[in-house]
């Protein structure tokens, strides 16, 4: 992989706080055997949340390697996009894998450490803190 892509992946890692682009799950950009016991998950489970540098504008389409056209997305996400028969820009991609994760269709939800709380649907990260940020005003 270019230097400039491994660059451009790391930073769109820590510019989305470790989390996919796509399901706000949280990645591991070095050290899965870390990631997987910290969030109790086989290394083969693990393997799906590795971080990938994905363009959001495909370079065959005329997209380039630019810090504006690349986020960090999980492995499982970026390949699941890119196997679609009919392909969707990145928003469509991202509003359908969210819907797939309410439905429990989409990959292993990797558990937080000592984490209490459980629910039964699915609300993305990013989503609960702009609720938090909208209750502040």
């Amino acid at each position: 992989m270019p230097r400039s892509i491994a660059r451009s992946r790391s930073a769109s890692f820590d510019r989305q706080c470790g989390r996919c682009f796509y399901c706000d799950y949280p990645m591991w950009l070095s050290d899965i055997e870390h990631y997987s016991s910290l969030y109790q998950l086989s290394l083969a489970q693990a393997g799906q949340h590795r971080c990938t540098a994905e363009h959001l504008q495909a370079r065959r389409d005329g997209g380039g390697n630019s810090r504006s056209n690349i986020v960090a997305a999980c492995a499982i996400c970026n390949r699941r996009r890119h196997t679609r028969r009919k392909s969707m820009i990145p928003e469509v991609y991202r509003h359908f894998v969210h819907s797939r994760l309410r439905q429990g269709r989409w990959h292993v939800h990797p558990m937080p450490p000592n984490s209490a709380l459980l629910t039964d649907t699915y609300t993305s990260p990013l989503r609960a803190q702009r609720g938090a940020a909208k209750r502040e005003r």
